[in-house]
Parts: C-alpha cells; structure tokens; sequence
C-alpha cells in the first residue's frame, strides 16, 4: 500500500509541474475541465433519474386506459418522474375531450420536457469545441516563448531546442484530453435525448389511439 501512496504522490507532482510547465492557457483548460466534469456527472445522475422504457410504459398505459379509464392511467403516469410519463399525464388530464386539443396539451408538454432534458448540453459542446482550441493556442505561445529564449543564446543546442517545444506541446495535448471525453459524453447525451423524445412520440400515440380512435380513422 505504501508504494502506491508513493506512486500516486509522485504522479500528483508530475501532473502540476505540466501544469505550471503549460503556461497561461493551462488555467481557461483546467476550467473547461472542470466545467465539463461537473456537467458530465450532473447530466449523467438526470438521466439515470428518469430512466423509463418507453415502449412498455406506453403499451402499459394504453392497457390501463382500456380498463380502468382516464383518470386512473393519469395517476400511473403521476408516478413516474421521466418526461415521457409527464408528456402522457398532460395529455391524459387534458379538459377537453377532443383529439386535437390532448395532441396539442401533449406537444406543449413535450417541448418543455425536451427543453430542460436538453439543459448544459450545448453548454458541455462548447467545452469540447474550445478545448483544443484553447491547448492549440498555448502551444504558438509556448512555441514564441521558446523561439525567443533560443533567440538571445549564443549556443542552440538540440536539447533546449527539444525543451521548448515539449513544453509548447504540453497544452495540446491537455486540450485534447478535455475534448476526446467531453465529446464523447455529448453524444451519448444526445443519443439518450432522441431517444427520450422518440418514447414521447410512441406514448402520445398511444394515449391519441386510446382516448380518440376516432380520430386515427378519420386520418386513415
């Protein structure tokens, strides 16, 4: 256990002295990376809340309209909190009885629903879009610093040639270690949104079939 302590003390040392090693542009990195981190997880432990198979919790709910009304099916929807049993409950506690009206209670929904499961991504996208931008500027900083002590030398040599550029490059590659997981984590995220708002779909389908078959056969 203790040469773990050590390798991981000794690791920590590496670790911030790239950090003061990178320069000026390694404090707006180590934002983005805490920035991004903090919406990863935020957005990660959101959507784990309102986890639902959409399929089921449709056909469920149809079941439940057949047999025991309405009324009851709002109060199975009631006690999910994902925004597909949301958009369902809105529809299903709509006043007026008519197609159109439960369609347009349901859309409403939907749109505000989507909107707040939406909420930090394009947030999160920027962090990975400026990410390497911001490690790609450090590293034409740090390479005009470098040029720049090799310029009042007298004698270049390839070791502080090497130095220089090594420390221009430590940005970079910080850059792209925000970026490559932050991307990622984006669209998984937006995988997980479209496939929230196709479960929405499914269930005002169901719920438009079940309260106004009338209306299906006037469209067909």
């Amino acid at each position: 256990m203790t040469s773990w302590i050590v390798v991981a003390a000794a690791d920590r040392v590496a670790l911030l002295d790239y950090f003061q090693r990178g320069g000026i542009c390694m404090y707006p990195l180590a934002l983005c990376s805490l920035l991004g981190l903090t919406i990863i997880v935020y957005k990660a432990i959101y959507f784990r809340g309102i986890r639902l198979d959409g399929v089921r919790f449709a056909a469920a709910l149809a079941q439940r309209i057949r047999e025991r009304g309405r009324t009851e099916a709002a109060i199975v929807a009631a006690a999910e909190k994902s925004p597909v049993a949301i958009v369902a409950r809105a529809g299903l506690e709509c006043a007026n009885g008519s197609a159109g009206k439960t369609r347009e209670a349901m859309d409403e929904c939907a749109r505000l629903q989507v909107s707040r499961v939406e909420q930090y991504l394009s947030l999160l996208s920027t962090v990975a879009y400026i990410a390497p931008l911001l490690g790609f500027l450090g590293t034409v900083t740090g390479m005009i610093n470098a040029f720049e002590q090799i310029s009042m030398t007298n004698e270049v040599t390839p070791r502080l040639v090497a130095a220089g550029v090594s420390e221009a490059l430590i940005t970079t590659a910080f850059g792209l270690m925000i970026a490559i997981p932050t991307y990622a984590a984006y669209n998984l995220f937006v995988a997980r949104v479209a496939s929230i708002e196709n479960d929405i779909e499914t269930v005002t389908s169901h719920i438009i079939a079940e309260l106004h078959p009338e209306a299906l056969s006037v469209a067909a």
